[in-house]
């Protein structure tokens, strides 16, 4: 009878290997929840990260703008500078020297204005597209008083009418 009981009882090996069986299962189980877990937290980096690459994407255009913007107003001040060392000096200067001449200087301001115009539109539209605080539109330089809603009148307000006497060049406030 001793011989029968020291043989493993085929019952007893059958509920030990349904337990291990069991272990694993819940252990799977548990790494299955951390495995979802991680893979949720690693789904929302990347919709954040997509966010986020938008808003810079947006930020960089607004960038660009104002670098041309920037761009587009150094120029004017050179050709303003180089105008008014024109006028100083008692030499003729070349007409391809200067981008401009007293005699269109009208023609030079009007183009200023509509470049403004053309600017605070840019500068509305990068407002709107990356969520700005809007209103804010004016450009540091404007030659006008902000109102876009001036008649031809005031719109060439500062130029000279009499052509032998030089116009005073637009100026950036």
């Amino acid at each position: 009878m001793s011989d029968h009981s020291s043989a493993p009882n085929p019952g007893n090996k059958k509920s030990v290997l349904r337990e291990m069986l069991e272990q694993k299962l819940i252990t799977l189980q548990a790494q299955a929840t951390e495995i979802s877990a991680a893979l949720a937290m690693v789904e929302r980096e990347a919709r954040d990260l997509c966010d986020e690459n938008a808003v810079l994407k947006k930020l960089e255009e607004s960038i660009m703008t104002q670098i041309t913007l920037q761009d587009a107003r150094n120029e004017a001040i050179k050709w303003q500078i180089q105008w008014l060392k024109a006028l100083t000096s008692n030499q003729p200067v070349a007409s391809e020297a200067l981008p401009f001449s007293p005699e269109n200087a009208a023609d030079l301001l009007f183009n200023l204005q509509s470049h403004e115009r053309a600017a605070r539109a840019l500068l509305r539209l990068a407002g709107d597209s990356s969520g700005g605080e809007g209103g804010d539109d004016e450009l540091p330089w404007s030659t006008s008083d902000g109102d876009d809603s001036q008649d031809e009148s005031s719109e060439n307000s500062g130029v000279v009418e009499d052509l032998d006497k030089p116009a005073d060049p637009p100026t950036f406030d």
